[in-house]
């Protein structure tokens, strides 16, 4: 397990965060599902796997990411459901195939357990609906198949009305904006919309620079922050606790982000990047095309002051008055 999967499943097994998902993709952000209607169920999947031989099997067990019963109680009514939660960070072209088998699974272990004790009430022969949602921690669009039948080739229309679809259900950050994130009610919807920035470092750091959570993170939200990529992690410090328990855990530690420090770390690696493409060789035109670039990127960022003045200074090799005047526009 790569430091992602192990951070992101930590992340989102928060019911808070894990209620958050399932009420954005589901219900449209509408607070239908709660932290305490959610507990945990068990990940294990049984796979059974044919031999070469065609006619020995043999069973392996594999594990879910995450796996929440459902159990709502309002009204005087009660709902059921079970959700699976899948965290990618690259294509994976067999992942609607896989969640297709992990519900499969999942059915057939309730069907045969006959009885469900946390369900009680259910028809005779009725299991709760299983949803999987895949949560896409990438800033690149989905390419691979979404549904079943994106796997196959139909040589006649009428054998796909034949075939179910069985969609993909995904969270994909790329298709998100910071409007359309309004409705989350927990940190996902900025650390979606983190992964939604990582391959533009401008834009990153003014969303960092502006966005007071990154002031305040928790400790999982910090870990899975640097996972994931081009985060500041030289700008934090761990506040003193008393509760040394606590930190080992990773649930109430607190980090506190240096604003200033952290969007200057990641200014210098855009002009470490507009370095290595400045040469000896360059034309006056080119080099005065890059202190603009990035003289521009350093005005919407906000970096105006004295660190933006000096950044430039050392960067193009350019006088106090030179940096101020490209900084002024």
């Amino acid at each position: 397990m790569n430091q992602v999967d192990a951070f992101s499943r930590a992340y989102l097994g928060d019911n808070e965060i894990c209620a958050d998902a399932i009420n954005f993709l589901c219900f449209n952000g509408k607070q239908i599902v709660m932290a305490n209607d959610l507990s945990d169920d068990d990940t294990r999947v049984t796979q059974t796997l044919l031999e070469q031989d065609l006619e020995h099997f043999k069973a392996r067990e594999t594990y879910r990411d995450l796996l929440k019963r459902l159990c709502v109680k309002r009204h005087g009514l009660t709902r059921y459901a079970i959700f699976g939660i899948e965290n990618q960070t690259r294509q994976d072209s067999f992942m609607t195939l896989r969640s297709l088998e992990y519900s499969v699974q999942s059915i057939r272990k309730m069907l045969e357990a006959k009885t469900l004790p946390w369900a009680e009430g259910l028809p005779p022969g009725k299991v709760p609906p299983v949803v999987t949602i895949v949560v896409y921690w990438s800033p690149k669009p989905w390419t691979a198949p979404r549904d079943f039948q994106d796997y196959m080739h139909f040589p006649y229309e009428a054998l796909r009305e034949l075939v179910p679809k069985y969609r993909l259900n995904l969270i994909e950050p790329c298709h998100l904006t910071e409007e359309s994130t309004a409705c989350f009610r927990t940190s996902l919807g900025t650390m979606l919309n983190y992964a939604r920035l990582l391959d533009d470092d401008a834009a990153l750091a003014k969303f960092i620079a502006r966005e007071p959570f990154f002031a305040r993170m928790s400790a999982r939200e910090l870990a899975l922050a640097r996972a994931l990529g081009n985060f500041p992690v030289d700008t934090f410090t761990q506040k003193n606790t008393d509760n040394a328990k606590e930190d080992e855990n990773m649930d109430s530690t607190v980090k506190t982000y240096n604003f200033r420090k952290g969007f200057e770390t990641l200014m210098d690696r855009l002009a470490a990047r507009t370095r290595e493409e400045v040469s000896a060789k360059c034309k006056a035109e080119e080099r005065r095309d890059n202190v603009a670039r990035l003289a521009r990127q350093m005005r919407q960022a906000g970096l105006t002051g004295e660190s933006g003045i000096s950044l430039l200074m050392k960067t193009f090799d350019l006088t106090r008055e030179q940096a101020v005047a490209m900084l002024a526009g």
